[in-house]
């Protein structure tokens, strides 16, 4: 099915049947690095796993072949750094997995060649002490970001702004200290919101009022010692709230009075 030279991947077969394959399966092959055009002839691709690999490096155009792919799987792999254009030719990604590949730098371009069509992104366990501030630009379809268990101590003002569909995202067991009053500016249509397991002890009491349609939101295992009514003003749909093993002290009278959805 591949051609592994000392557990490159440098071409994958294009057999009659391959070139058919909607969904090929490269897990757990010891692949090291991706060279340029490995999935030539690949045209009806749609599903690409290659988890549980030791990928260090990705060559520049790698992918340009799968012009048809939808999902590109990457998980548990060694990519330190992931750079500027490696996901060319990928222009109708919609999934795009990175979970566990020890990340610690995202070039700020990382994601621009599937800026069109990307859905959801997952960049969980990971290594990320911060984020590019424009790192998310252009990524205008987007609806489901998560950036869980990683080392995240500040996220710059205008991080999410351009990301207007996003319907869930996961900050959760990260390094966070302060959520800003307009980080959430644009995300009028989120529905969940993951920021517990963080050391969160200051919220601007305008931070989630953009977030009118929210259902979800998580904010146990922080540092808030004082709930302010003014938070959860503008959450008329506001089902779940979590707030337990915070430092809690004082909560507003009628903190939660505007939240009538609540169970």
């Amino acid at each position: 099915m591949s051609e592994l030279n000392k557990n490159l991947l440098l071409k994958i077969y294009d057999s009659e049947r391959l070139s058919e394959a909607s969904q090929i399966v490269l897990n757990g092959k010891n692949i090291t690095k991706i060279e340029a055009n490995a999935f030539e002839g690949l045209v009806k691709l749609k599903k690409l796993f290659l988890l549980d690999n030791k990928i260090s490096l990705i060559d520049l155009n790698a992918f340009r072949h799968l012009s048809n792919l939808r999902e590109l799987y990457l998980n548990q792999n060694n990519l330190k750094e992931i750079d500027s254009n490696i996901f060319n030719g990928l222009l109708k990604l919609e999934i795009l997995q990175l979970n566990h590949v020890e990340a610690l730098r995202i070039h700020v371009h990382a994601f621009r060649d599937v800026s069109s069509n990307l859905r959801e992104l997952y960049l969980n366990n990971n290594k990320l002490s911060e984020l590019n501030a424009d790192l998310f630009n252009g990524l205008s379809q987007l609806e489901r970001l998560s950036l869980s268990d990683n080392f995240i101590e500040n996220i710059h003002s205008s991080q999410f702004h351009e990301l207007v569909n996003l319907k869930e995202l996961n900050l959760s067991n990260n390094k966070l200290k302060a959520l800003s009053d307009d980080l959430f500016k644009r995300q009028t249509d989120l529905k969940i919101l993951r920021l517990d397991g963080n050391q969160i002890s200051e919220i601007d009491s305008k931070t989630f009022r953009p977030m009118s349609k929210l259902k979800e939101m998580y904010l146990s295992s922080n540092k808030l010692v004082d709930i302010s009514r003014k938070w959860f003003k503008k959450l008329p749909e506001l089902e779940i709230l979590k707030l337990n093993n915070n430092a809690i002290r004082k909560i507003d009278e009628n903190a939660f009075k505007d939240l009538s959805m609540l169970t």
